[in-house]
């Protein structure tokens, strides 16, 4: 028989006194969050009285033994990013306290799987306004408006273009936008809804006024049981704060896109209940920080296949 002594170089072989009762537990309160920074894992763990270092150790596919990350963490936290990771897999860890007289404790462990997210700006935005200012176009403006009104001179209604192209196999996506502004009457319900694209750009000969969008018709409206509505909500119940970012799931009009072969998914935004005081702004794409532009979220279910060409942020 042979036993592994003292001086091995793996810290976890060597032989060690294991005291029951004696007051030096396993680390608690131990979790793993993923990083946005790159696959990998961010640990925290609460401190353990009396250590002076804490012992991390990786289970992960395939071969799915445990490695020693690190040995010397000092800290309660600790990042492990590989560019080996896999997502939709289950990852492993253990944190083992270390006292000073060299008692390793017990190891606290848990698992967590991987999951990739990455983002994508939208292609194109835009609002238009109706009655007397329905030939003009707000393309370029850095802010996106939408406003209610019973005048149809102050009536204004959004619209987002979403590309549907050199996606990976993804299990959500989710519009983020930020407020930017709201008025004093929070009192209505907003509505975003999936609408044909007719193709307008934001410059040149084809820039999107009410007249080329709406066809000169009146302030939109929707049934309750549309199927093209993706949210229908009150600004005042729903509490948002200006500056707050708004988030809403569009994967099932963005993958029903996709199916069909649509290059493109084009968003609707407006106001239902009418009022002098019921709007709100967005910032739109021009906005001088991307942090404010409109994006997508993607969330991918497993590791992109290869050849597919993502812009990760």
């Amino acid at each position: 028989m042979h036993v592994v002594s003292r001086e091995n170089s793996s810290e976890l072989k060597r032989p060690v006194l294991l005291l029951s009762g004696c007051g030096f537990g396993a680390p608690q309160g131990l979790r793993a969050d993923p990083v946005a920074e790159g696959p990998g894992f961010t640990l925290h763990w609460r401190p353990v009285a009396g250590a002076v270092r804490y012992i991390v150790t990786r289970t992960a596919p395939p071969a799915n033994e445990p490695v020693t990350v690190a040995e010397d963490v000092t800290d309660t936290t600790f990042t492990d990013i590989d560019a080996a990771f896999w997502n939709d897999r289950n990852y492993t860890y253990t944190v083992r306290a270390v006292h000073a007289d060299g008692t390793i404790s017990e190891a606290a462990s848990v698992t967590q799987p991987l999951t990739r997210t990455f983002t994508r700006s939208i292609l194109a935005d835009t609002f238009v306004r109706g009655g007397s200012y329905a030939d003009d176009s707000y393309a370029m403006n850095p802010l996106v408006e939408i406003k209610s009104d019973n005048d149809i001179n102050f009536q204004r209604e959004a619209f987002l273009r979403v590309g549907t192209d050199n996606l990976p196999d993804f299990v959500q996506a989710t519009l983020r936008v930020r407020l930017k502004s709201q008025n004093t009457n929070l009192d209505y319900d907003v509505v975003i809804r999936e609408t044909t694209d007719p193709g307008w750009t934001e410059s040149g000969d084809a820039t999107p006024t009410w007249n080329s969008i709406l066809g000169g018709s009146g302030a939109s409206s929707v049934q309750p049981d549309d199927p093209s509505v993706i949210a229908r909500f009150n600004m005042l119940n729903a509490g948002y704060l200006t500056g707050d970012y708004m988030f809403f799931d569009i994967t099932r009009h963005l993958k029903a896109a996709q199916e069909r072969g649509a290059a493109t998914l084009m968003l609707h935004i407006f106001g239902i209940d009418r009022g002098a005081q019921n709007n709100f702004t967005l910032h739109s794409i021009q906005a001088a920080s991307l942090d404010d532009a409109p994006q997508v979220i993607f969330m991918v279910a497993r590791y992109p296949t290869p050849g597919t060409i993502l812009q990760l942020r």
